[in-house]
């Protein structure tokens, strides 16, 4: 009886994880996507005085959509199999978050390439990077 319970344990367990298709286009077009991101706001940073309410207004009006652009592409990363690549890429997509915000100091935008090099040597590894 032990056996045959172990055995259908087993069966419906394991195959909820033998068959994780990775989508590496998904990804691929994530990591451009946040690569994009980390040059726009560290560009943000250094072209605006964001201590000046006046150059903040501005900031906001070429840049304010940006957050809506990254938080799709949170969404988008919170969808992809790969415990790996969507951890890292979340943690990106949290300080692109940041990082294009008018209102922040601009500091996590440095998290940006540390966590894309860590996708960088998966996708390598997976054959998906030269």
């Amino acid at each position: 009886m032990k056996k045959i319970l172990l055995l259908l344990i087993l069966f419906f367990t394991f195959p909820a994880y033998a068959d994780v298709v990775i989508k590496y286009d998904e990804i691929l077009k994530i990591r451009k996507a946040l690569n994009q991101y980390y040059k726009l706001g560290v560009l943000i940073h250094k072209e605006f005085d964001l201590s000046n309410m006046g150059e903040l207004r501005a900031c906001v009006a070429n840049y304010g959509n940006l957050r809506n652009e990254v938080k799709s592409i949170q969404e988008k990363v919170k969808k992809l199999n790969g415990f790996s690549y969507r951890f890292s890429l979340s943690l990106a997509s949290q300080a692109a978050f940041i990082c294009v915000y008018c209102g922040s100091s601009g500091k996590t935008c440095s998290d940006i390439p540390i966590e894309m090099e860590q996708v960088d040597s998966m996708l390598i590894e997976a054959g998906k990077l030269p």
